[in-house]
This record gives structure tokens, C-alpha cells and sequence, in this order.
């Protein structure tokens, strides 16, 4: 035990020395050792070393750990500085807003984009709450409640939301912020990105109100309109018909919509004494089958206090589809009962004078609105009238225009005068046959106007009487239809081709597919003893080459989709153009030797040792051209000569000259039109699906250039490829004659080296890797597996989503938290599949925190289709059919996590620095 006295002794002096030296070392130690620490923290060390000066023992216990504890967080800080400079380097990109905040919302940096969009600059803003200073009375409250809460509650918020800049200029933000904690849990405050949404809710606000304004506008008319579907469905009433309904004692909120107005119009007219029910039900039909244009029918509807007339107009939308339908009910009551009154009158004509008077005074007024119909007729339609011989009487100003005649040249000739001589004498014969009679005759003429020129006119002619009733004469209203026989004659014309096309592509998808069925038959027929080693060898060969060409088949397809639909990029990189003829020559070379060909390539100018442009598109562009000169060439060769354009410095042209058979005017006219080919005869001599050169020359104005054709029948032909070089300023050129040695310190997509590189045979890169195959098909299955296996990979097989996302859960559910020791490397993931398909059970593995890399499979092979698989949370998309050393390749990266991070979680975690230019934070 020790006492008091202890400490009078010698030996206690001595151990208190000893103490009280360790104790200093600490607080040395605590204030020039450890600058990384804060003051705070090294006074609060300071204290604990004294106060347990005591005791080396309890220095050990109390003092180090502190000191072990404060390293911990000026390490913490360190990191949180420098993730936080690494977050501010990708938000320095972005074209979004994109805000930091410490715990309580207060602003810590922005980047350039918050500037651009709110006027405010980093100095400005820093240590303020941005709704303080950027909403505006017109924000929306509950939003802004909204994003409080989430704040308190250290929650992430989404949301659009009503900003003022510092100009005053008001701007929507569609806004999302999440909440960061560093690696101890602490929250350390809010990320927020911004995207400008301005014009999107200006757009969505004009289409509301132009729905509004056509909603007034059919409520407006004075009729009852409904709109129905092809079965009859009623889709949308006007506010006529609504209140009609309800005063008619219609219950319901929807009035009918989405009933049968067939079966509603059966029942009820059919219930009313007088009324055709089946005639009315198939006047409709008829319209909405295309055999009428219109359909009109009276009947009577009364009501408790009124007997009422309405007339029924159902109308058809010209030009649309799916059809459509205008039903209207106009209430007539008003007109038939003027109609009896008149009738009544007429009875009394005979018998008082002063009916007569009226009579005539109704007469005056009929005429009236009569002149006025002529004068509408005469403004809208070419209007004439002939005599029973033809001769032309009178012509409206119309008329005059259409025809280019005046009036005076065509009172008194014969309406022959506008013959064009396409019709038979059999349909004149027809024609007069049937208004001689006193009935009318429609249809379709063409006419000749006085400068030679044809026109199209829809004709309706009807026979004028005189007082004996007998005909007198024609009277003729027609419209011009020309514009519309031009398209017509286009849409034929453009079906006739597509038609071709279809004809060809499925000769030409179903020649490659007949070998590959065939020689697949040999192989299952006589493969294992039937066949030499030699003869099964010529079996996949064959399969394999057309195979081949059958997937070169389906890329032309895909790129000119692409292309039609303005969908297709290129990029820019450094490439040399001599490498590019010498790998096009090079690939080509067996086509040509294998017809006897000569493939050779001239420079005929100094060229740039590299120019900018997208290196797989040019060489796509020149091996058509070159296999489009071979496959035409039967004699001689062909060579591709390089130079330079005198029209524009920074463009270089490559002209592709062959000694074929040559092309005509007319077929040059078609040569780069979609879906057109040369020849598209039965007996072609040349195969191919008549695309690659349409798909050549768009790609090559996407690359800044165009393609040009100059030849003649029988003497060969030179198609002239050329494309912006980009700027060549200091770029070194190539003299003409150093052009054929090959330039391999140029890097390039197209480099021998990298493709050397790539062939380079590997003895089973997959060794140790553990990989998950999502695959519902057992073909695929099978043959995913047999590549992985001889590559060295450890192979499990799932037959669909669920089943993988149960493999990687803790308890084998689907609903459970992800396995804590995941014993795969890499998860092969098919996107098509039944139950659960690739996308969802992507997106559950990544909310569950699985980090996984994700490899997509899937047979759709657009660039929306690879967006879609990356968004689902895919590190990569593979495209089939598969190929062996792409997908050997993408499952080492993914092993070795060198695959694209999934998304901005964990890219955040990975940026690399702070920009230069935030130093001031």
C-alpha cells in the first residue's frame, strides 16, 4: 500500500521525476508532433498528459488512446477535404448546378454552372442558406417546407422549384440533393444538382393552355359533338352534350364516356316509334369502315314540354389514325317547324293574296342566299357550264387560273380545248352517257392547261333543265387535286422501291441463312463419322463465313436506322491516313486476289502524317467503296489514289477507281438513295442489300465531307470519298513517295501493333475468377459456359433474375440484405428474360449496395439500348451473338475492377482531385 510518506522518500522523488518527464514528453509530443491535429484537441491532450503525471500507467491508458483518437479524425478530415475537392472536380464539368453545404444547409462551394444560371458568385454565396437569397413570392411554400424537413431530418429531397437569379430573372430547377457522411457516419453535409427546367415547364404551360383553348373552343359550337373510336366508343363530349344530358335526366359523371355508342343509339332510337334504328347504326358502320365520307339523319326527340327535331352528322377525320369520328346532334326544331309553316302557307296561295305576296317575298330571299352560295362556290371550287354539245358558256375566275386561259379565250369552245389525251373514249362516253340522263357523274380528270402543262381536278358535273325539263346543259364544279396525285404518285413510287428492297434483303439474309441450316445438317447428319477432318472443317467454315456476312447484313440495317433517324455520331481522334489505306488494302486484299484483281494505293500528294476524324467510320467508308469496286470489276483492278482537296485546305479526298462495268446517268440519279439499287431485276447479277452506299455517303458528310461518282457505261467508275482533316496546324506531312512504307509510330484505332496486341493468344486469363451467368437460354448457356470454363473462369448458371438476386442475398430471398462474403467475381447478366428480366434485378443488386461489376448481355444492339443497360446500373454492354475474346476480355477487366464505376455514388468515391480554381474554399 502506499502512503503519504511515500512521497517524502528518495524514491519517490526519483519515480515522481520520471513521471513528470514522461508527461512533458506527451505534451511535446502533442504540440510539435502531431501538427495535423487541432488546437482544441492538442490543448484537451495537453491537459490529460499533466493530469495523469501521476502515473506512467495511467498515461498509458488515458494519454495514447487520445492521442491514437485524434490522429483517427485529423486523418478523417484529411480524407473528407480531399473527397470533397475530388466531388467539386466532376461538378466543375457538369452543365447542371451543383451546390455543397455543411450540416445545416449553409453553402461551402459551387461551381460555374450556379454562377452562370443565379448570377452569384462562390464568394457571394458561401456560408448562406440558397433559399434565402434565390427563392422569390411566387416559390411554392409547400416545396419549400418540403426541403426544410428533409434537411432537418438529414434526408434527400427531389423536386422542381421557383428560383429569382440576381438579375431578378425568374427560372424553374428540377433539384436533387443527398445527404454525405463520412467513413465514421457523420454527416457532414448536403450535395445538391440542379438542372435548368425553364423551358420544358414553359412549354408544358403553352400546351396547356392550347388545350384549353381548343376545350373552349368545340365547347363553343352550338351542336352536340361527341368523338368516337373505330368500335363506336365514345371518347370525348362538349359541354352541350353534357348539359343536354343532364336536362334530359342522363345520370352519371362521365356522361357515357367510354360506352358503346353504337349499342346507346340502337337501343334508344330503336325504342322510338318511326325511327330506323338499323339504318342509323349502319350509316355509322359505313363511316367508320371508310365506305362514306359522312352520314346525316333527322329524328324526332321529344321532350316533356317540347317536341323537338335534331339532325344526327357523323363525320370522319381524313388523314388520321387510328380513325376517328365526329358525331353532332344540331337541334332543327326551329327550321322543321318553319318548314310546316311554310307548307301551311303554300295551301293557302291559292286561296289568299296576300300568301302569294309572301311567298314571293320568300322567293326574293331564297335567291338572296342563293347568290350568296354561288358567290362561296365560285371562290372555293373552278366552276363552268357548257351547252349539251360542250361548248363552254361560263367559267369562273378560278377556272381562268387553273387552266391559264382568259375568259374570253374560252366562251364559246369546246371543253376539249383542256383534252389531255390520258383518258380513254370509253370513260368520256361513260361520263356523257350518264348526265345526259339526267343523272350526275363524279370523278377524276386530268386536263392540259395553255402552256402544256397537266393538272388533276376532282369533277362532280350535274345537267342544267329548262322549263319543258328537258336537259339544256352542264354545270361543272371541280377542286384541284394536282398536289395530292404528285404524293400520291411519290407513296407508290417509294413503296415500289421499299418493296424491291424487302424482295432483295430477304435474298440476301436468306442465302447465308440456307448454308448455314444446310452445313449445320451435314455436321448433325454425318459430323461424328461421316465427315474427314478436312470436310467438317469446310462445314464451319462455311457456317462460320456466313454467319459473318449475315451479322454485316444486320449492322448495314441498324446503321442506316441510325442514320434515317439522325441518330448517328462520330468521334475525333489523331489517326493516320496512310495507316488507314494500308489496313483497307491489307483487308481487302483477299477479295481481290481471290477474282484476280490488282489492290493498290496511290498518294498523289503530300499528306498530313495524322488528321482528326473518326477512324472506324473512314474505314468503314472505304472498305464499302472498295468492295463495292471489286464485287463490279471482273477484269483489271482497283486502286485507291489519296490527295489532297484544292478546294479546301483542311479536307483530303480519297478517289477509288476501278475498271468495272460502269453505271448510266439514270442509275447514278438512284445510286445513293434509301432502299434503291442499280439493279434490282430477278436475275441480278451482283448481290447485296443496297445500303452500303447510302450508309457510305452519310457517314461521310457526318465526318465534314461527301461522296461523288464520276463513270460511264462499260469504262469503270471513280467514287470520290472525301472528309474534313480537321485543323493541320503543325501537323508534319508525308511526302508522296514516303506514303507506301508503313508509319507505325502513328497511334490509331486502325495501329497493326494494337491489333497484334489484341490477337495475342492468352493461356487462360480467367483462372481463379469466380463468374455468375444469368442466362435463361440452355443454347447459351452452354456456350457462354464452354468459352469462360477453357479461359480458366469457375462457372454458376441462373436461369433469370430472381434466381441471381436470391444468390446474393444473406438469407437466399429476394427481399433479403445482401450477402456480407460474396464468394463471385463478376456477374454475367442477360437483359431479356422471364419472371424477372436483367434491368430489375440490376437495379435491386445496386440498391442493396452491391458493387458487383455487372456485365449486360442482350441482343438489342442500339445505342438507346446500351444507355438503358448502363442506367439499370450495368458497368458494361455486350452485344450478341457473343464474341468469345470480347466477352474473355470484359470478364478479366471486371475481375480485376478496371470497368467504368456504375454510377455517381461511386464515382464520387473515386475522383482523383480538386479543381485549381477553388482554392478559395
Amino acid at each position: 500500500m502506499l502512503t503519504p510518506h511515500f512521497w517524502k522518500s528518495e524514491q519517490s522523488r526519483s519515480l515522481s521525476s520520471v513521471t513528470w518527464t514522461a508527461a512533458t514528453a506527451c505534451v511535446l509530443f502533442v504540440f510539435f508532433l502531431l501538427p495535423g491535429i487541432a488546437e482544441s484537441d492538442r490543448s484537451l491532450l495537453a491537459f490529460a498528459s499533466f493530469i495523469g503525471a501521476g502515473s506512467l500507467g495511467i498515461a498509458n491508458l488515458l494519454v495514447l488512446p487520445i492521442i491514437r483518437f485524434s490522429m483517427r479524425k485529423s486523418e478523417l478530415r484529411t480524407s473528407e477535404a480531399t473527397r470533397l475537392k475530388q466531388l467539386a472536380l466532376i461538378s466543375e464539368k457538369t452543365t447542371n448546378l451543383a451546390i455543397f453545404t455543411d450540416p445545416l444547409g449553409r453553402i461551402v462551394w459551387v461551381n460555374e454552372s450556379f454562377t452562370r444560371v443565379t448570377g452569384y458568385i462562390l464568394q457571394e454565396v458561401i456560408g448562406r442558406v440558397p433559399g434565402h437569397f434565390l427563392q422569390c413570392e411566387d416559390t411554392c411554400q409547400k416545396t419549400v417546407e418540403r426541403m426544410r424537413l428533409a434537411v432537418q431530418n438529414r434526408e434527400a429531397f427531389c423536386g422542381v422549384v421557383l428560383n429569382k437569379g440576381k438579375d431578378g430573372r425568374k427560372y424553374w430547377l428540377q433539384i436533387d440533393f443527398q445527404p454525405t457522411y463520412n467513413e465514421l457516419g457523420e454527416h457532414t453535409g448536403f450535395v445538391a444538382i440542379e438542372m435548368d427546367v425553364t423551358e420544358q415547364r414553359t412549354i408544358q404551360h403553352e400546351l396547356e393552355e392550347s388545350t384549353r383553348f381548343l376545350q373552349g373552343a368545340i365547347d363553343s359550337i352550338p351542336s352536340h359533338i361527341a368523338i368516337l373510336d373505330e368500335k363506336g366508343k365514345l371518347l370525348f363530349v362538349n359541354s352541350h352534350w353534357k348539359r343536354f344530358a343532364e336536362a334530359n335526366g342522363f345520370q352519371g359523371e362521365n356522361y357515357g364516356i367510354g360506352s358503346n355508342y353504337l349499342t346507346i343509339t340502337e337501343c334508344a332510337l330503336g325504342s322510338e316509334s318511326g325511327i330506323n334504328a338499323t339504318e342509323v347504326s349502319q350509316g355509322i358502320r359505313r363511316v367508320i369502315n371508310g365506305e362514306s365520307k359522312s352520314f346525316e339523319y333527322e329524328y324526332p326527340c321529344d321532350s316533356p314540354s317540347q317536341l323537338r327535331w335534331f339532325l344526327m352528322t357523323v363525320s370522319r377525320f381524313d388523314c388520321h389514325e387510328p380513325v376517328r369520328l365526329v358525331v353532332a346532334h344540331l337541334n332543327i326544331t326551329d327550321q322543321k317547324n318553319s318548314q310546316q309553316r311554310l307548307l301551311e302557307l303554300n295551301r293557302q296561295l291559292t286561296d289568299d293574296l296576300n300568301a302569294r305576296i309572301l311567298v314571293e317575298e320568300n322567293f326574293r330571299s331564297a335567291n338572296s342566299y342563293l347568290d350568296v352560295y354561288r358567290k362561296i362556290v365560285d371562290h372555293h371550287a373552278i366552276v363552268a357550264e357548257t351547252d349539251t354539245a360542250g361548248t363552254i358558256v361560263s367559267v369562273n375566275d378560278a377556272f381562268c387560273r387553273i387552266s391559264g386561259y382568259s375568259r374570253e379565250e374560252l366562251i364559246g369552245k369546246n371543253h376539249r380545248i383542256l383534252n389531255s389525251g390520258l383518258h380513254s373514249k370509253s370513260m368520256w362516253t361513260e361520263m356523257y352517257k350518264s348526265v345526259a340522263n339526267g343523272g350526275f357523274w363524279h370523278g377524276e380528270i386530268c386536263n392540259r392547261n395553255k402552256k402544256g402543262e397537266l393538272y388533276w381536278v376532282d369533277t362532280t358535273i350535274a345537267p342544267l333543265f329548262n322549263d319543258a325539263g328537258k336537259v339544256r346543259g352542264y354545270f361543272a364544279i371541280r377542286a384541284d387535286i394536282t398536289s395530292l396525285k404528285e404524293a400520291q404518285a411519290q407513296a407508290e413510287s417509294a413503296s415500289l422501291s421499299k418493296s424491291e428492297f424487302l424482295a432483295n434483303m430477304s435474298h440476301e439474309i436468306r442465302t447465308p441463312m440456307t448454308a448455314i441450316l444446310g452445313y449445320t445438317d451435314i455436321l448433325a447428319e454425318h459430323g461424328h463419322n461421316g465427315l474427314s477432318s478436312e470436310e467438317a472443317v469446310v462445314c464451319l467454315d462455311t457456317i462460320k463465313k456466313n454467319g459473318e456476312h449475315l451479322l454485316s447484313i444486320i449492322n448495314d440495317i441498324l446503321d442506316i436506322s441510325k442514320i434515317e433517324a439522325e441518330k448517328m455520331t462520330a468521334e475525333k481522334i489523331e489517326v493516320s491516313p496512310v495507316q488507314i489505306v494500308q489496313d483497307v488494302v491489307e483487308l481487302m486484299k483477299v477479295k481481290s486476289k481471290a477474282k484476280g484483281l490488282q489492290l493498290e494505293s496511290r498518294f498523289l500528294d503530300s499528306i498530313p502524317k495524322t488528321i482528326s476524324t473518326d477512324p472506324t467510320r473512314l474505314r468503314q467508308i472505304l472498305v464499302n467503296l472498295v468492295g463495292n469496286a471489286i464485287k463490279f470489276t471482273e477484269v483489271g483492278g482497283v486502286t485507291i489514289s489519296v490527295r489532297m482537296d484544292t478546294q479546301s485546305k483542311e479536307r483530303i479526298v480519297f478517289d477509288i477507281i476501278d475498271t468495272g462495268i460502269g453505271l448510266t446517268e439514270t442509275q447514278v440519279e438512284r445510286l445513293f438513295q434509301p432502299f434503291e439499287q442499280v439493279d434490282t431485276s430477278m436475275t441480278r447479277k451482283f448481290g447485296g442489300t443496297g445500303l452500303g452506299l447510302r450508309i457510305s455517303k452519310r457517314l461521310a458528310e457526318i465526318l465534314g465531307g461527301d461522296i461523288t461518282v464520276a463513270c460511264s457505261t462499260g469504262g469503270g467508275c471513280i467514287f470520290s470519298a472525301s472528309i474534313a482533316t480537321g485543323s493541320l496546324a503543325g501537323v508534319d506531312s508525308i511526302e508522296a513517295k514516303q506514303c507506301g512504307q508503313s508509319n507505325t509510330a502513328v497511334v490509331g484505332s486502325g495501329s497493326r501493333v494494337a491489333a497484334q496486341e489484341r490477337n495475342r493468344p492468352q493461356t487462360q486469363p480467367l483462372m481463379g475468377c469466380r463468374i455468375l451467368v444469368v442466362e435463361d437460354g440452355p443454347d447459351n448457356q452452354r456456350l457462354i459456359s464452354f468459352h469462360l470454363k477453357k479461359a480458366g473462369a469457375s462457372i454458376e448458371v441462373v436461369e433469370n433474375g430472381r434466381m441471381a438476386v436470391e444468390r446474393l442475398t444473406e438469407d437466399g430471398t429476394l427481399e433479403g440484405p445482401l450477402s456480407a462474403s460474396l464468394d463471385v467475381d463478376v456477374v454475367l447478366m442477360d437483359m431479356q428474360m422471364p419472371e424477372m428480366d436483367g434491368y430489375t434485378a440490376t437495379r435491386i443488386l445496386r440498391e442493396k449496395g452491391c458493387r458487383l461489376p455487372i456485365l449486360a448481355l442482350t441482343a438489342h444492339a442500339m445505342d438507346i439500348d446500351e444507355k438503358k443497360c448502363l442506367e439499370a446500373g450495368c458497368d458494361l454492354r455486350l452485344t450478341k451473338p457473343i464474341s468469345k475474346d470480347e466477352l474473355i476480355d470484359a470478364c478479366r477487366r471486371g475481375a480485376r475492377r478496371v470497368l467504368p464505376l456504375p454510377n455517381l455514388e461511386t464515382a464520387m468515391k473515386s475522383l482523383a482531385g480538386f479543381p485549381q480554381a477553388s482554392s478559395s474554399l
